[in-house]
């Protein structure tokens, strides 16, 4: 994987940022993503898109599938940094995890009832591009499931966001257990209520086979930039300062659990998980 100078990573930051990145920029933008280690990638995440507008952002995302994903065998499955810029989109429709710090604890996340347009748009790109190699590959060729695992995952990232509140030992066991269980939930509720709408926004029958001319996802997105353009190059080169240039692998923030209260949650957990869902693999 090529390592970028500090002077490309500019270059390539700013210009997502401004959502000006051109054909084979996306790719290279990727590739500079996979160079930030993944425990500090969330952090990189939310300090990036915080300057993006809404247009920039699903832009990025797009690029990046039609660019990259759309030549995996699983599009979304392994690419845990483009998830991640994913959750940050997922927040500007609503999607939202809140720790609570009083009792060490995640409540149920906030999601929204409908999965949003500019979600579903994603996985239209990649459905369009590459949809019968997908169901060959997939064990028992439901595209369905296949989208409603991928859909779900975005809150990985949403849960992930709080890693660095977490050691790597006990805390950080208790924010994985509490993102699988999100996942699973939301996919079973996909599967449900929204089976109609996911089909019909991703132009698929009732059988999950591809309706000719089925018309794109229609998208309403802010162009509003989040950030003027004379603080624009403060803040990159800040971002490139602690994620790249020097190379600062941030140590994990101790955890503020006992062992007692991680043993007390971790069981509180396991027993509610295994009475409300079955235990499946969300993705």
């Amino acid at each position: 994987m090529k390592n970028y100078s500090e002077t490309e990573s500019y270059s390539l930051i700013v210009k997502a940022i401004k959502g000006e990145l051109k054909e084979k920029e996306f790719e290279k933008f990727n590739n500079l993503c996979k160079s930030i280690p993944l425990y500090n990638f969330y952090t990189f995440a939310m300090s990036v898109t915080d300057l993006m507008s809404d247009k920039a952002l699903h832009l990025l995302i797009e690029g990046i599938i039609k660019e990259v994903e759309i030549f995996e065998k699983f599009p979304l499955h392994s690419n845990e940094r483009l998830k991640a810029l994913m959750s940050e989109e997922a927040k500007r429709y609503n999607y939202k995890v809140i720790f609570d710090e009083q009792h060490s604890t995640f409540p149920a996340p906030h999601i929204p009832k409908t999965v949003p347009n500019a979600i579903l748009a994603h996985f239209k790109t990649i459905l369009d591009a590459n949809f019968e190699k997908i169901k060959l590959s997939l064990d028992d060729g439901s595209i369905f499931n296949y989208v409603t695992g991928a859909i779900a995952s975005v809150l990985n990232g949403l849960y992930l966001e709080y890693n660095e509140k977490f050691s790597k030992g006990f805390g950080n066991l208790i924010l994985q257990i509490a993102a699988r269980d999100a996942q699973v939930k939301y996919k079973v509720r996909l599967q449900g209520s929204s089976h109609k709408h996911i089909m019909s926004k991703l132009g698929l029958d009732s059988e999950g086979k591809i309706i000719p001319n089925k018309k794109k996802i229609k998208l309403l997105l802010d162009n509003t930039p989040k950030c003027s353009e004379d603080l624009i190059g403060g803040k990159v080169n800040q971002i490139i300062e602690v994620f790249l240039a020097k190379k600062i692998k941030l140590a994990p923030a101790k955890s503020s659990l006992s062992i007692s209260q991680f043993f007390s949650n971790l069981y509180n957990y396991s027993l509610n998980r295994i009475k409300s869902i079955r235990i499946t693999n969300p993705f």
